[in-house]
C-alpha cells in the first residue's frame, strides 16, 4: 500500500523529490500557517474522510476481486 521509500532519521526520504511534491508540501504547510482553527479542523477532517473513503474503496475492490477468483 506504501511506496518503499528509505527515509534518514528524520523521516525525510534520502531519494529527492520531483518539484511537484516539494510545491505540494510548501502549499501545504502554507495554508496551515495562514489558517483560522475553524478552517485548519476543517481540511484535516476531510482529509481524514476522504482517507477513509479510499481505504473502503480499496477494501472493497480487494474483497470483490478475491470472490471473483474464487
Amino acid at each position: 500500500m506504501y511506496p518503499d521509500v528509505e527515509l534518514d532519521a528524520s523521516g525525510v526520504p534520502k531519494q529527492p523529490m520531483s518539484s511537484a511534491v516539494v510545491a505540494a508540501v510548501k502549499t501545504f504547510i502554507d495554508f496551515f500557517r495562514k489558517a483560522t482553527p475553524l478552517e485548519a479542523m476543517a481540511a484535516v477532517g476531510e482529509f481524514i474522510a476522504k482517507s477513509e473513503a479510499l481505504m473502503y474503496a480499496q477494501l472493497h475492490e480487494e474483497m470483490w476481486q478475491t470472490k471473483v477468483r474464487e
